[in-house]
């Protein structure tokens, strides 16, 4: 997975759960769903390298996100889909438009993403090539997508929002994000 990722350091579960928890206590308000299965997912895994890292194009372009409902409204089909699919599907199906989901993610596009960069840093975002880690106890993607896929932990409205910027402005800008390896899946 090197491939996807200009790794900058190794980081321990410990860190990275310390990291997470910080990242959470911010949020107004916190997301339960998150928190229960980022954390016990890292709690209970004793197969990972974890890295803070920059994700490549390469990652980018293997990165599946998955089913996900907000507010009662479904954003992507019930079975994750690819990354650029999913952007694509945001700024086109007309049902969307005026979600409460698509505005957040047009917000954080204007608050977050709106000065590019050498890399973005939109706190603390989880990509793993695990799909059980991120979502342990249930399967928000429905689907083996075959070896060498990125799954996303949280922030889906961020990573969506990160396309929208990157399909305005043209060029490609890493994301600085934490990466959890599981290496028994080579």
């Amino acid at each position: 997975m090197i491939k996807y990722f200009e790794i900058l350091k190794e980081v321990t579960k410990e860190e990275l759960i310390e990291k997470f928890k910080s990242h959470e206590l911010k949020r107004e308000p916190a997301d339960m769903y998150a928190q229960k299965t980022i954390i016990g997912g890292l709690e209970n895994s004793n197969v990972l390298s974890y890295f803070k890292c920059r994700l490549k194009v390469e990652g980018l372009n293997n990165l599946i996100l998955p089913y996900h409902a907000h507010n009662a409204t479904t954003t992507g089909p019930q079975w994750g889909k690819e990354f650029q699919g999913v952007v694509a599907d945001v700024i086109s199906i007309p049902e969307w438009a005026n979600s409460d989901c698509v505005k957040k993610i047009l917000e954080i596009k204007e608050n977050f993403f709106g000065t590019p960069g050498d890399f973005w840093y939109p706190e603390f975002l989880l990509l793993s090539n695990d799909k059980d880690l991120v979502h342990p106890g249930g399967d928000h993607y429905h689907a083996n997508y075959g070896r060498d896929k990125l799954f996303i932990g949280n922030g889906f409205h961020r990573l969506v929002a990160y396309g929208l910027a990157l399909r305005d402005i043209d060029k490609f800008i890493p994301l600085e994000l934490y990466y959890g390896e599981n290496k028994n899946l080579y």
